[in-house]
């Protein structure tokens, strides 16, 4: 956490891929365990509770896969490809670039208004689609905010973008081409 709000970028590396992969799968165990100790006990919120954190985790591993997938399909359609380490690395990028942005006193106050309301949809409960409907509730939250970055990098512009990229030139080459800005 500190290193995502001191605004560090680690450079792409197996080992972080590696340590996610790891994680999500310590997640999913989780979830499964604490749905068998539910069983176990004989207690059906703990069941249920397993069954909800195991589905949630899931629909955010799909959302994250469809991203990725996304953006691949997209870079073999155009000339120089970032590669798939780098595309891993596109959302965290994304999520700091919007905040630098939202915090930009050169960047337009809509754009920056937009950014600030953006958390608040995402925190918010009330949901276009309920987050409590497996996979689908999380579906909405992620359109959301590709609509918020394809909205505040146009508005914002190539050269706010470019100034506020923390991430590889691959990375700003890929946000460059989804928001349909001239690259740099």
């Amino acid at each position: 956490m500190v290193a995502f709000l001191s605004g560090h970028h680690a450079s792409p590396s197996i080992g972080g891929i590696i340590w996610t992969v790891v994680t999500a799968i310590v997640m999913f165990t989780l979830a499964a365990l604490k749905g068998r100790t539910g069983q176990a006990l004989g207690n059906p919120v703990l069941v249920t509770e397993g069954r909800v954190t195991f589905i949630v985790i899931a629909g955010l591993v799909l959302v994250w896969l469809v991203l990725v997938l996304v953006l691949w399909l997209e870079h073999r359609k155009h000339p120089g490809r970032a590669s798939l380490v780098d595309l891993l690395h596109l959302a965290p990028g994304v999520v700091r670039l919007l905040r630098r942005l939202a915090s930009d006193r050169a960047v337009l106050v809509g754009v920056r208004i937009w950014l600030g309301v953006l958390p608040v949809y995402l925190i918010s409960p009330i949901d276009l689609i309920p987050d409590f409907i497996p996979v689908l509730g999380y579906d909405d939250d992620a359109l959301v905010v590709a609509i918020a970055l394809r909205i505040a990098t146009r508005r914002a512009g190539n050269a706010a973008i470019t100034k506020h990229w923390p991430g590889t030139a691959a990375g700003l080459t890929a946000v460059l081409r989804l928001t349909e800005l001239p690259s740099a």
